[in-house]
């Protein structure tokens, strides 16, 4: 054998691919700068003082630690017991800490990554821009039922809006045992006499979150988010900015204003009529109904907000990493289609696919290795704090 082992690696195509065993070791005892570990740094519970987070940055760099990215846990109010976020998370001081610490980075030879505050400790930017532009809210879609025979009568509640009703007799068990017959409103109201046991169901939405598949809300959004950094703190990306991370993106809305007309012209039939079908049935109708619907849903979100999302960053040369909500990013089927759609076609819009602790790596390593995404996220040990040590670490590791 030769002093250096080269060894075969299956590529994309099931080519080979040379594996250098020794670069490899080098690697591992030298890593690269930039796969050093990134410690949520958190900028709550004591005024920021651009000098303390200098020494800070000094304190990171002598442990090996050369990416940092700025969390505020608390800004819109107190948040694990801490005084309000000082300066104000975004306030015209707080951007000027944020350049300063840019700044010390760029000498220190430390990268910053940018927490876009949109889940987790939410800055309630979308509440902001669903105050200023009432249209950018998300809906939820609900419906008011009302079983048996004779007169049936279901009501949406004061804050719904009525879609369509339907009624459907049920056999013994509660289940579909016949054709569906619309009935018609009145106003919020659905009303409809029939024999023998039946199921009215009145489908309706309400106004609530913020609507993830609108690209003109979604455009806003970033805008105000990603943009202003940009605005801000552009000179230093693709250099001392590495990317920005997204923690914990509340789930998708189950409906929106321009749902029904996107759903008629991707796929060809009225959605309204057979909105029951949403929450019953086990017929092959029944079951393309639902598969339809959540496609329709996460292509929507795809487009107005997980595929902008990811190309802005690519125009810049920026990453952009992620750990979702629980059960998707643990591996739920039910729970990715809950809260996203489609969680592997929406976030394989990210150049780092990632989960928490407790969720599954290998959904998202095979993401990465899908999609050619250049590195895989893992968010751990929340709270472990400075005092804790590489062999803590590796202890916390091997479960």
């Amino acid at each position: 054998m030769s002093e250096r082992t080269i060894v075969r690696e299956a590529g994309e195509a099931g080519c080979g691919a040379d594996l250098d065993i020794e670069a490899l070791r080098a690697a591992f005892r030298i890593p690269p700068r930039e796969y050093s570990p990134v410690p949520v740094w958190w900028w709550s519970g004591d005024r920021l003082d651009p000098e303390r987070l200098r020494w800070q940055m000094e304190r990171f760099v002598e442990g090996g630690v050369y990416n940092l990215m700025p969390i505020n846990l608390a800004p819109t109010g107190p948040l694990y017991g801490s005084d309000p976020d000082d300066p104000p998370f975004l306030s015209e001081a707080w951007w000027r800490v944020f350049e300063r610490v840019c700044e010390d980075a760029q000498a220190l030879g430390v990268r910053i990554w940018f927490y876009d505050q949109l889940g987790f400790a939410n800055s309630n930017i979308q509440g902001d821009l669903i105050r200023e532009n009432p249209e950018f809210a998300g809906a939820e879609l609900a419906c008011a039922v009302a079983e048996g025979s004779g007169v049936l009568e279901a009501v949406v509640p004061p804050a719904g809006t009525p879609l369509a009703a339907s009624v459907v007799p049920i056999d013994g068990e509660g289940r579909p045992a016949g054709p569906y017959r619309q009935v018609p409103l009145e106003g919020g109201r659905a009303r409809v006499e029939v024999k023998g046991p039946h199921r009215l169901r009145l489908a309706y939405f309400v106004r609530r979150g913020f609507d993830y598949l609108s690209p003109e809300a979604c455009a806003r959004l970033l805008d105000a988010v990603h943009g202003e950094f940009e605005r801000r703190l552009g000179r230093f990306f693709g250099s001392v900015i590495a990317g920005s991370f997204q923690d914990e993106l509340p789930a998708l809305p189950t409906w929106s204003p321009g749902f029904a007309k996107a759903f008629a012209a991707r796929k060809g039939y009225d959605l309204l009529p057979r909105l029951a079908l949403l929450w019953e049935g086990d017929g092959l109708e029944a079951m393309q109904v639902r598969i339809d619907y959540q496609q329709v849903r996460a292509e929507l979100a795809e487009e107005a907000f997980f595929r902008p999302l990811f190309e802005w960053h690519e125009r810049r040369g920026l990453l952009v990493g992620f750990d979702q909500q629980a059960p998707a990013r643990g591996g739920s089927a039910s729970g990715g289609v809950k809260h996203y759609g489609d969680y592997l076609r929406t976030h394989r819009w990210f150049s780092a696919p990632g989960c928490d602790h407790s969720g599954d790596g290998k959904i998202h390593s095979s993401m990465a290795h899908q999609y050619g995404r250049p590195r895989v996220w893992i968010e751990a040990f929340h709270s472990s704090g400075w005092g804790g040590t590489i062999e803590e670490t590796f202890d916390w590791l091997l479960p």
